[in-house]
């Protein structure tokens, strides 16, 4: 039992490591900062309290949270346009 507590509680800790690793790498992409990092932040938050949220999607929260702050659906267009052009050119 202290060994299933133990699984749980490491694996606990990596998803927390991987969603901080992935909403940084996210907020670097997008060069947020200000009044928008902290709105984004927010809703990120309110996000990870929902019972539909798994580290395994959570690239699909991060957009969710910025479309819910951001009116501005070009710059997320843009961002998936040079990671589909980045992904053409590494294969």
């Amino acid at each position: 039992m202290i060994s299933k507590l133990a699984e749980k509680k490491a694996r606990q800790m990596l998803e927390a490591d991987k969603i901080a690793q992935a909403k940084t790498n996210f907020i670097q992409r997008l060069k947020m900062d200000g009044e928008e990092l902290t709105q984004f932040q927010e809703a990120f938050s309110e996000r990870m309290e929902l019972k539909s949220f798994k580290a395994s999607d959570i690239e699909k929260h991060l957009e969710k949270a910025y479309r819910e702050v951001n009116d501005d659906p070009e710059v997320l267009r843009n961002l998936k346009n040079q990671e589909a052009i980045g992904k053409t050119m590494a294969t």
